[in-house]
């Protein structure tokens, strides 16, 4: 459990670990430790209220054993754990079926493009624009009154295998919304950060399914940029290239900035990389399975909202 800010955040070790600092190690005396994940995980307000800290909150070892829960008898205990173990179980089988899907999808481009060495264009070739992202304000006031979702670098690697991250509400300038927000086939690229390990240049897909989860527009942080590709079938395969140049590390060689936070030269990457030219068939092809596979992904992940749903139900019933 982390007890430092935010406090209460929950997972189940499943192997030997080391503990960093900021974290606790907790487990029943008696019992099964599920059961203990289940009723911190329903009491994550009282958790924080016991917290203190002006600047971060924190919990010390002491105000976490002496807040009082209410306790099920054994038998009780181990009827909680079956039903909602039952719902993470399927919501965990469902996350390794999406996994799957996304490493199809990369193998799928490896086999069919990635050494291909036939004709060859710049990425240039398959792109139409590239926009700048906004953080506009936390509340809205003054000019900043449209109301949006804002996809920000750390939100990328859980959208580039089919999931949702937790990207913030935003406001921003109303003249800014309509050049910004984000649509079905656009590639959202991370411009600015990354580490001396981790090289910046981590990419998303964005779909149709994805922008309808959200009830207002979507754009990303103005660390990122959203590439526009000049037709729909290009986008698929742009975004798996991009992804292959992420994942063998290309884009060190393609930063700038000695300040300690690194940006990525991403006219340079389009203009010098360059790339096989796929036919109109490979391509309406590629485009036709990606767009299949994302569907797909969307199909589990919606079960797992509706079964997120279900165990916030069951968490409400048995522990008020």
């Amino acid at each position: 459990m982390s007890v430092r800010a935010p406090v209460g955040d929950l997972n189940i070790s499943r192997d030997v670990i080391a503990l960093g600092r900021g974290v606790a190690a907790l487990s029943m005396k008696q019992g099964d430790n599920r059961y203990l994940f289940y009723l911190l995980m329903a009491n994550r307000q009282k958790l924080s209220s016991c917290s203190t800290g002006t600047i971060y909150e924190s919990i010390s070892k002491t105000q976490l054993e002496n807040i009082v829960f209410d306790v099920h008898e054994p038998e009780e205990q181990r009827h909680i754990v079956d039903i909602l173990g039952s719902i993470d179980e399927k919501i965990e089988n469902n996350e390794r079926i999406m996994d799957l899907l996304i490493a199809d999808l990369r193998l799928k481009y490896k086999s069919t493009f990635k050494n291909n060495s036939n004709q060859q264009v710049p990425l240039s070739y398959f792109i139409k624009d590239t926009i700048g992202g906004d953080w506009g304000k936390e509340q809205a006031g003054g000019n900043f009154l449209s109301k949006v979702i804002c996809i920000r670098g750390t939100d990328i690697p859980e959208l580039s295998t089919g999931r949702n991250g937790n990207p913030p509400t935003r406001f921003i300038l109303s003249k800014n919304l309509e050049t910004k927000k984000l649509e079905p086939w656009e590639i959202i690229i991370e411009i600015s950060g990354g580490s001396p390990t981790q090289s910046t240049g981590r990419c998303a897909l964005i779909t149709h399914e994805m922008l309808k989860q959200h009830a207002t527009p979507v754009i990303c942080t103005n660390f990122c940029r959203a590439i526009k590709c000049k037709r729909n079938e290009y986008a698929t395969y742009v975004f798996s290239v991009l992804s292959a140049m992420y994942n063998d590390n290309l884009f060190f060689n393609y930063e700038n900035g000695t300040t300690g936070i690194k940006n990525l030269d991403l006219i340079s990457i389009l203009e010098k990389e360059t790339v096989y030219l796929p036919s109109e068939t490979e391509l309406l092809s590629f485009f036709q399975y990606t767009e299949n596979i994302y569907r797909q992904v969307e199909h589990f992940k919606f079960q797992n909202s509706k079964l997120n749903e279900l165990k916030q139900l069951y968490l409400k019933k048995f522990f008020g």
